[in-house]
Order: structure tokens, then sequence, then C-alpha cells
């Protein structure tokens, strides 16, 4: 849907992670390294929280974009 002063509005079917749209992927196992599982990936998405996460995500791309900052002035 288009409005007057040119933005879309986007209807999606249905909200879903990233990880939740691998699970329903018919090869997802195959998807994965191999030390790696599909009850390890449950088992640490169930661990935290949407915003505890996000919150960790957060933080780490700040620490590496520091590290990152830190190498183009040196």
């Amino acid at each position: 849907m288009s409005h007057a002063n040119g933005k879309r509005r986007r209807v999606y079917p249905r909200w879903a992670t990233p990880f939740e749209l691998l699970q329903e992927s018919l090869h997802c196992a195959a998807c994965l390294r191999p030390a790696v599982t599909l009850a390890e990936l449950q088992a640490l998405a169930g661990s935290q929280s949407d915003t505890e996460a996000a919150l960790a995500m957060q933080q780490a791309k700040r620490k590496l974009l520091g590290r990152l900052k830190g190498k183009q002035t040196a």
C-alpha cells in the first residue's frame, strides 16, 4: 500500500524471528555447523528473554566497533 507522500506501509502476515524461521525449514539441521545442534540452539534461545538478547547484542556491537575504531586511528 502506497501513501500520497511516497511511503509504503507493509503488512506482514505474522511476526517471526530468524531462528523461528530456521526451525521451520525442512533441512534446518543441514544448515548448521557440524559441532552445533538444534537442541543446543533452542536451549540458548530459551536462556534469555528477547530484551536480554538485544541488550547483549548491542553491548557486543559497541565492543566490536570500539575495537575497530581504535585500529583506524592507530
